[in-house]
């Protein structure tokens, strides 16, 4: 940034310095009678340090007075000469600082801030996150800063076109803090001469914000404002209890580690329960602290005051009722880490927030809307994959609270009782602690959900569920040791949602058929059976997902569901060509497919699937082919004599087809490429694995777009893959490459311009080591990226004695590959060994060899 850091230097000639002096301290008294008045305008209309006002009539009164001593002020300049005199900066007036609290752990986000302030092509930077990340304590550091470093720091307000061309000329710092949405407009401030790209004359627009979006809508370089790491959370922690009360008692300061856990990084909780526990050397009030916080830290003092309704400004500011319902829904959960989206939604349009009864693939690309805004507002985040989605600590406590006292919500993960379950609306229970529920529960007569998620529940007794006419959703997913579902199932006249996947219930009761007129989810993973007739009965069904690993052989559930009218979504495995053909032959099955697994029951029945063709499936999202080792192609075309007699048109295109396909996975197959997958613009996730045949990913790249969303790629087991593509590709989504023994695959499909977002690179450092690569810059820049593979082999091997063991240690050690080798077991008898790119064949036949 033009100026930054810099004094400038003036001269003059001597002989009128006095005059011009009088002349300066004139326009000078003047300029202060200006801003005076400019102050008290601003005090009496916008109580605020910066601001953007919308009536900027009285602004542009003052903004000609302004411009008329500008005129006098250039016109002085111009009669001056300066050559010889020095005209020193005056420091910065203390009173004019911003107040700074004491920081810790902001240097790094500080470092990276200023860096792009001092980019001359960015005019535009936005700070965005959750609340109580120190966003306005970075500001406030960037201002002072400023302040200090810069020869003027003008504060833009708003004025009319007229004064732009003089706004152009100058320096503008525009700082905001806290912005709203309607607040920011890139094309206003365009028009106002403030610049919102870089125009080398040192012009910059910062502010803060709680969503990305934000920064998108202003075109600027966004910066994420993150929660603290460890370290320096211990030290923020520490430095506001204080040495005090941490010295007090030996164990205090391991408590004081656990509390800091529960703050999860965020600043303003740190210090929130810094200044509580100051003065407290009691080790019981330190244990009761720690129990309340990971309990109900709404509960403890000034969490809900000056913590919670910080953090619930970023759900007040959603965008309609909609999106508030489905955040406070995420109160259900108790694991925020990885939520699948699939059944997030899923059970969002079972609670009526989004309406599928007429067309639910629109009504689940809603669901997907809300998500990205969610995480535009920085209430959500990315999971494991593109597949889930994570929430942060302190933001699910915050929703919990709010979903407490807005809804009748109750959610239990240790210990169990009824209280409560009279008035509630929502229940969910979860975690190992839930064992039982044998007691009958009370008449429930206003509960609409009930979510029994990942408990350690054995059974449902009779008699349960009737105890609750008005469930619309029973989830019992992930109770493994669940293996009955009460027959009275049958009489919820209003559950829409049933979830049992997860679970190892061994049958579903005939009596689901009296749901017919209700039920529209049904998702299983386990193989219960499911007597004749049952799923055509459930006339109302739409969305059947059964995707086990062992599926049965028999066509009969396709044909079943093949006969119900509203059904419109398809999960399901496949293990017999016959079932495969079953599909294949409807047309109104393979419109439903969602997700289709095809996995090998035996031998016999793999022998006869040799070729796999995806015609007509255009709301498949995820394909899986496993154990089918005589599948050599898979196809996609259609000639126009079958499409003329199928009734589709021919010269469908397969991006028409496959625009859903986000997820394949192919192993132990004898396909030879996957060219068919250029027809899936929107692929992220590619899985191949001990496919023996293939000698290339992809042979014809000339198509537009091809892997543009991959994400993730993953290659193992390839002993002929010589190339992923023949060519170069942008790859500009991609984060992850895997590569696991494909030992004739020399080059990678990246140049300078590929892959800008990748994040690692996976490999035996052997295969890293013979790869033939474009360019210096292409090797340079990827070796970053580069993470070898470690290898984790355990032996049990007979060693009598310690010479005996250390006779093995060392012969281990010896090994092509091998890093490090370490005793296990109680006897001894076991070695693991750590290493990359070790032969185990190899390791084996020469520890055998050697006499132990």
């Amino acid at each position: 940034m033009r100026g930054l850091g810099k004094k400038r230097d003036r001269t003059i000639k001597g002989g009128q310095c006095d005059l011009m002096d009088k002349e300066g301290e004139s326009i000078t008294e003047d300029m202060e009678e200006i801003i005076n008045e400019a102050q008290e305008e601003i005090r009496k209309k916008f109580p605020l340090r910066w601001f953007c006002p919308k009536n900027c009539c009285s602004y542009n009164r003052m903004g000609k007075k302004v411009s008329s001593k500008l005129k006098e002020v250039t016109e002085l300049i111009k009669d001056g000469n300066f050559d010889v005199v020095v005209v020193e900066r005056k420091p910065l007036d203390p009173t004019n600082e911003m107040p700074m609290p004491q920081t810790v752990g902001l240097d790094y986000n500080f470092g990276e801030i200023w860096r792009w302030i001092e980019e001359p092509d960015v005019g535009i930077i936005g700070l965005y996150g959750i609340g109580g990340l120190g966003k306005t304590t970075l500001l406030r550091k960037i201002y002072n800063k400023l302040s200090n470093t810069c020869d003027s720091v003008v504060i833009w307000i708003e004025i009319q076109s007229g004064d732009l061309e003089r706004i152009e000329k100058r320096e503008v710092l525009l700082l905001l803090d806290d912005v709203k949405s309607q607040w920011l407009d890139s094309d206003l401030l365009e028009e106002a001469g403030v610049p919102t790209v870089g125009n080398g004359k040192g012009s910059k627009v910062i502010f803060t914000t709680r969503s990305q979006e934000d920064c998108d809508k202003m075109r600027a370089k966004s910066i994420e404002v993150k929660p603290l790491p460890p370290d320096a959370a211990v030290e923020l922690f520490a430095l506001y209890v204080g040495q005090g009360s941490l010295n007090a008692h030996p164990e205090i300061q391991k408590l004081a580690k656990d509390i800091v856990d529960v703050c999860k990084g965020v600043p303003l909780m740190l210090t929130t329960i810094g200044r509580a526990m100051a003065s407290k050397t009691n080790v019981r009030y330190w244990k009761r602290a720690i129990e309340t916080l990971k309990t109900n830290p709404s509960k403890f003092p000034h969490v809900e005051a000056r913590v919670f309704s910080v953090l619930k400004l970023s759900y007040d500011r959603l965008r309609d009722d909609t999106h508030k319902k489905c955040f406070l829904y995420f109160s259900m959960f108790s694991e925020v880490l990885n939520i699948k989206k699939e059944e997030l939604i899923e059970l969002w349009l079972a609670e009526g927030f989004l309406d599928g009864s007429n067309d639910i693939y629109h009504a689940r690309e809603e669901g997907e809307e809300i998500i990205t805004g969610l995480k535009h507002a920085s209430l959500l985040g990315s999971g494991e994959s593109e597949d889930f989605v994570k929430m942060h600590d302190l933001i699910h406590e915050m929703a919990l609270w709010l979903a407490c006292e807005q809804e009748k919500v109750l959610v239990r993960e240790k210990a169990f009782d009824f209280a409560g379950w009279v008035d509630a609306e929502r229940i969910s229970l979860c975690g190992a602690c839930i064992k039982s529920l044998d007691q009958m529960p009370p008449s429930c007569n206003r509960l609409t959900t009930l979510i029994i998620r990942a408990t350690n529940l054995k059974t449902l007794r009779s008699g349960f569920l009737l105890c609750m006419p008005a469930l619309r959703i029973l989830d019992l997913s992930d109770n493994k040791g669940l293996t009955d579902l009460p027959a009275d199932i049958g009489k919820l006249s209003k559950l829409n949602y049933l979830n049992l996947s997860g679970t190892s219930i061994k049958e579903l009761p005939a009596e689901v058929q009296s749901l017919a007129d209700s039920l529209r989810f049904l998702i299983i993973s386990s193989n219960l059976a499911i007597a004749r007739g049952v799923i055509s009965g459930i006339s109302s069904l739409q969305v059947f997902r059964m995707l086990v690993l062992y599926p049965p052989e028999d066509v009969g559930i396709l044909e079943e569901l093949e006969q119900l009218q509203y059904v419109n979504e398809i999960g399901i495995s496949l293990s017999s060509p016959t079932s495969v053909q079953k599909v294949l032959d409807s047309l109104k099955l393979r419109g439903c497919i969602k997700q289709l697994r095809i996995v090998n029951s035996s031998d016999k029945a793999s022998s006869s699937l040799i070729k796999l063709s995806l015609k007509r499936m255009e709301h498949l999202e995820r394909l899986e082919i496993s154990d089918c080792p005589y599948l050599n192609e898979v196809e996609i075309d259609h000639n126009e004599k079958e499409g003329e007699s199928l009734g589709f048109i021919s010269n469908m295109t397969g991006q028409e087809c496959f625009q859903g396909l986000s997820f394949v996975s192919i192993s132990s197959c004898q396909i030879k490429n996957v060219n068919w997958l250029i027809n899936a613009p929107y692929l992220q996730t590619l899985e191949l694995i001990l496919c023996s045949e293939m000698v290339e990913v992809i042979s014809d790249a000339s198509g537009q777009g091809i892997f543009y969303c991959l994400t993730d790629l993953k290659l193992k087991f390839l002993p002929k893959l010589e190339c992923i593509c023949d060519k170069a590709l942008r790859f500009p989504s991609l984060m992850r490459l895997l590569v696991d023994h494909c030992p004739k695959l020399c080059r990678l499909p990246f140049d300078s311009d590929s892959a800008k977002n990748l994040k690692e690179i996976k490999g035996q450092r052997s295969w890293w080591n013979m790869l033939h690569w474009n360019s210096k810059e292409t090797k340079d820049t990827l070796s970053l990226k580069y993470r070898p593979i470690v290898q984790k082999i355990g032996i049990k091997v007979n060693m009598h004695g310690q010479n005996s063991r250390i006779r093995v240690l060392k012969t281990v050690v010896a090994v092509s590959g091998v890093e490090s080798v370490a005793l296990m077991g109680e006897d001894k008898d076991a070695i693991t060994v750590i290493g990359d790119g070790i032969d185990a064949v190899k390791l084996v036949t020469t520890i055998r060899r050697k006499p132990n």
